[in-house]
């Protein structure tokens, strides 16, 4: 299993650009408490999610930085396929969390990259797209 991971995250640094796995996948840390509202899972939870976006997600394909996808077209990602991962409410629940929470916390760590640059009278990076 570990071998496969390996694998995938090595194939996954080749085409994703240089990319490490916590940039494409943060590990959950204090930032994560930023995202969380009263209503919201507990950061164990999202460490699991995150366990099965590296593990089980990497089973059939190299893994994707979060910010490649809207999180709109990651909950419809995840709803197709976790089924097809044959995962339970529980694994796809903390997916979930753990994805939507990534992709705000890269979407902050980018805001302040930017304010960060423009501040300091520095030009922004140009986006491929």
């Amino acid at each position: 299993m570990r071998l496969l991971l390996a694998s995938g995250v090595s194939l996954t640094l080749t085409f994703a650009g240089c990319l490490t796995i916590e940039e494409m996948a943060p590990p959950v840390g204090p930032e994560f408490l930023r995202t969380r509202t009263k209503n919201d899972v507990a950061l164990s939870v999202l460490e699991r999610g995150r366990e099965v976006y590296l593990a089980d997600c990497t089973r059939c394909h190299s893994v994707e930085p979060i910010s490649r996808y809207s999180k709109n077209h990651w909950h419809t990602i995840i709803e197709r396929m976790g089924p097809l991962s044959k995962l339970d409410e529980s694994r796809t629940a903390a997916l979930q969390a753990y994805v939507l929470a990534a992709h705000t916390v890269l979407a902050i760590e980018t805001a302040n990259e930017r304010h960060q640059r423009m501040s300091n009278g520095l030009p922004l990076p140009q986006r491929n797209e």
